[in-house]
């Protein structure tokens, strides 16, 4: 490898993006800037004016015309390039401004010999504020010369193993194009999603990968749950990995719908995967909170705690990194993690472990705090504060109280919008 040899090639396809288009290309400038790279974008369609934001950045900006085929626009892009490593994102991504440990991984001359390609961690917002959002890891990077193409018209992903696989732990791609995809604002993209992936579907109606992802689009269809817990009763391929997230959906689902369901899938869950981040995070998630709401305080307090305990292990990088290739961890954000916080400090309160609730609510972030659980924290330290010999004075002052608060009694508190 010389000097001048392209080292990276970065492919995009975009339709009607003027929202976020120049922000994706904009946050690839610092690797452009470092190493050699190419740009090489494919427009499906715009009328927006994306296509001359394109080309203000793009190397090769090119026409693609839309056949409902995401792989055969990606492999479109692929076909324009040659040498180097080929990474690719969406337009409503946008690369974290750190790019260190990326740039040392390409830098390293001894990685090409070694590596077929890397994974990254995607950062999906599900928050205007962008302060909720899901993890999950994804191959973002191959050697272009591996002989590996895109295949599924929807959810894309690649034909085979492009190698040995790398982990950029601290690599992170940040995506908000699904927030309000639930609601009404997401209700075209679930639309095409569901028509594309229902087409996939019935050329395999046993591919659990696709039953997920219909899990996805669906917003948790009892129809697709069904067949994918059958599937993975069933060990169909790669059960082992799709099976943890597939049953988190499951309980996640049944929180609204099926509530005799959640208590089976929470056990089998437990039974088949005790060892996955996605029981460990996500199910005592749902579990914490469906037996505090039952004031079932005592058996919700242990789930609460294993849910911290993973989220630590989680944000110090000591779990399994493959292990979220087979899906997108739900509760993981900090405001998710401040949520326990708040309510398993009024867990071990109504259980009278009243020093283990003020070191729990001085465990705090304020910035992360929704309005419920502010009350929620508010309300444990009042309560403390007169229910017990400690002085809670301090941490109401320094920690929690903010302007907007109007405290009637040590058991009602009313969350006042201040005016603007």
């Amino acid at each position: 490898m010389n000097k001048v040899e392209t080292i990276l090639i970065i492919g995009i396809i975009f339709k009607n993006e003027i929202r976020c288009l120049e922000r994706c290309v904009k946050s690839l400038q610092p690797l452009r800037d470092a190493i050699p790279c190419q740009l090489v974008m494919a427009d499906t369609g715009s009328n927006d004016g994306s296509r001359e934001v394109a080309e203000q950045y793009a190397d090769i900006c090119f026409d693609f015309p839309w056949i409902n085929d995401f792989a055969a626009a990606r492999n479109a892009v692929l076909d324009r390039c040659t040498g180097g490593w080929f990474m690719w994102l969406d337009a409503d991504e946008w690369l974290d401004s750190d790019v260190s440990e990326l740039l040392g991984f390409l830098k390293q001359v001894e990685n090409w010999n070694k590596y077929g390609a890397a994974y990254f961690m995607i950062r999906s917002y599900v928050s205007e504020d962008l302060k909720a959002y899901t993890d999950f890891r994804t191959c973002r990077l191959f050697r272009n010369d591996s002989g590996v193409r895109f295949v599924g018209a929807i959810h894309e992903h690649l034909s085979k193993s492009a190698g040995l696989g790398y982990q950029l732990k601290q690599t992170i791609l940040h995506h908000d194009g699904y927030i309000g995809f639930g609601g009404e604002k997401g209700k075209a993209k679930r639309q095409r999603n569901m028509e594309l992936l229902e087409e996939e579907l019935e050329k395999d109606p046993e591919n659990l990968l696709l039953l997920q992802q219909c899990i996805d689009s669906s917003l948790g269809e009892k129809r697709y749950l069904k067949r994918a817990i059958d599937g993975i009763e069933k060990k169909l391929p790669r059960w082992e990995v799709l099976g943890p997230p597939i049953f988190r959906s499951a309980v996640s689902a049944s929180m609204k719908e099926e509530p005799e369901k959640r208590e089976q899938w929470i056990q089998r869950a437990r039974e088949l995967f005790p060892d996955s981040i996605f029981t460990h995070i996500d199910v005592s998630y749902f579990q914490f909170f469906t037996l505090g709401q039952e004031k079932r305080y005592a058996e919700a307090m242990p789930y609460g705690e294993e849910y911290l305990k993973a989220i630590a292990d989680y944000n110090d990088n000591k779990v399994d990194q493959f292990s979220l290739l087979g899906g997108s961890l739900m509760m993981v954000s900090k405001n998710r993690e401040n949520q326990v916080r708040a309510y398993l400090a009024e867990v071990y309160f109504q259980e009278k472990q009243f020093k283990k609730a003020v070191d729990m609510l001085s465990t705090l972030d304020v910035d992360y705090l929704d309005p419920e659980s502010e009350k929620i924290a508010l309300y444990v330290m009042l309560n403390l504060h007169s229910q017990s010999d400690l002085d809670m004075s301090s941490l109401m002052l320094e920690s929690v109280l903010k302007p907007g608060y109007c405290v009637k009694n040590d058991d009602e508190i009313e969350w006042e919008h201040e005016e603007t």
